[in-house]
């Protein structure tokens, strides 16, 4: 999704396209009381008084001023302010000589700036643009890369200034109906209906991964291109046999509290890298973690692992184990969930304060048996069936 000031951005050249000619753009420099773009506002017939009382919003300080009256100087691209701002540190002006580019650097040997002074600012470069994240004294980087992608423009003339949004309503109003907007938006996303949701709200591990689950002769980090629903998975790296993940149902507790002797079901979507194999297991506590019931797949593709389970008697407590079976073992975990035959009341994550944010409780067929027959169980074979549900 956008970031808010990329929103604000928007919103101004929408609202006052056909009232002004230069709405957006980085600044060559600005002080306590001029803006200067000789990009964008470098006009020499320009009209003197075309921003009249105009707002100017400065993003890397985060301030704004109005246009004086006739404060438009279109030979020089410059603005000038009634009110006064910060002023930015010393202008850099590059050229293109001992300059060079990747895709989220500009380098200038000849330069001496001070250690991350640029922060918030953007450079300008061959008509592309980097907002500037840290600097040193000869590298400027910007994470987000250039605004064309690649490895940037090359050696080139250079600056670096702040971007600015010229708007004829205070920058206040622009924001209150982003605000308006935004908190009566919903991004439709699914989330795994279960009896437990594992702190951190991370079923479908978007969140942070230490906060639902433990990793026990694993490494676990997050995945963000093999991925089943939303944005990430769980990929676990095995350091050992049997290496696992232990679902949390608390930050302090890998245990579910169960009732012997009746039925439930779990389930997890897998993807296994070639040659590995992966595991989904429920252990009984009071039996020395035995095995209560399994699912097993080697797949290089989406599967789901689904299987019911009843605690045998004497089982108060389960384990949930999503296992990369043999050392070095490639596995990503994606919508982990349990759940219970006849089990009308559900934990909902802690994002969904509102009935209204809820659009939908929908089940997902089980798709035919995948090549292990262990529970295994092909992804995505039939469309969603919608569910009775209420508060």
């Amino acid at each position: 999704m956008p970031t808010r000031i990329a929103l604000y951005r928007a919103l101004a050249e929408a609202q006052y396209a056909d009232k002004q000619d230069v709405i957006t753009g980085v600044a060559t420099d600005h002080t306590t009381t001029t803006v200067k773009d000789t990009a964008e506002l470098l006009y020499s017939s320009g009209d003197a008084n075309a921003y009249d009382y105009k707002y100017v919003y400065l993003e890397a300080i985060k301030q704004h001023a109005r246009v004086t009256e006739a404060g438009y100087a279109g030979s020089t691209g410059i603005l000038s302010l009634s009110g006064t701002v910060t002023d930015a540190p010393a202008v850099v002006t590059g050229t293109a000589a001992n300059v060079s580019t990747t895709a989220t650097t500009l380098t200038d040997t000849d330069e001496s700036m001070t250690v991350d002074e640029w922060i918030g600012y953007t450079v300008y470069a061959g008509g592309q643009t980097l907002d500037v994240t840290s600097n040193t004294a000869t590298v400027l980087t910007g994470t987000g890369g250039w605004s064309e992608g690649g490895s940037g423009p090359g050696a080139v003339v250079w600056t670096v200034g702040t971007r600015y949004v010229i708007s004829g309503d205070p920058p206040r109003v622009l924001r209150q109906a982003l605000g308006h907007v935004l908190r009566n938006m919903y991004e439709p996303s699914f989330f795994p209906l279960s009896l437990w949701v594992v702190p951190g709200d991370n079923n479908d591990f978007e969140g942070t991964l230490s906060d639902g689950f433990a990793a026990l002769n694993s490494t676990l980090t997050q995945e963000t291109t093999i991925v089943r629903n939303g944005a990430a998975s769980a990929k676990v790296t095995a350091l050992a046999d049997d290496g696992y993940l232990l679902a949390r149902v608390t930050s302090q507790s890998n245990t579910f509290g169960v009732s012997e002797n009746k039925q439930y079901y779990t389930a997890a979507s897998v993807y296994v890298k070639q040659g590995d194999d992966a595991e989904l297991r429920v252990t009984n506590v009071q039996d020395a973690s035995a095995t209560i019931e399994n699912a097993t797949s080697d797949e290089p593709n989406w599967m789901d692992l689904i299987f019911s389970f009843t605690p045998p008697s004497g089982c108060e407590q389960i384990a949930i184990r999503l296992i990369s079976t043999t050392n070095e073992d490639i596995v990503y975990w994606d919508d982990f969930q349990v759940w219970a035959p006849g089990r009308q009341v559900y934990s909902l994550p802690s994002w969904v304060t509102r009935p209204a944010q809820v659009i939908d409780v929908r089940a997902f067929p089980r798709g035919t048996t995948g090549p292990a027959s262990d529970n295994d169980f092909r992804s995505n074979e039939a469309r969603s069936e919608p569910l009775p549900w209420g508060f």
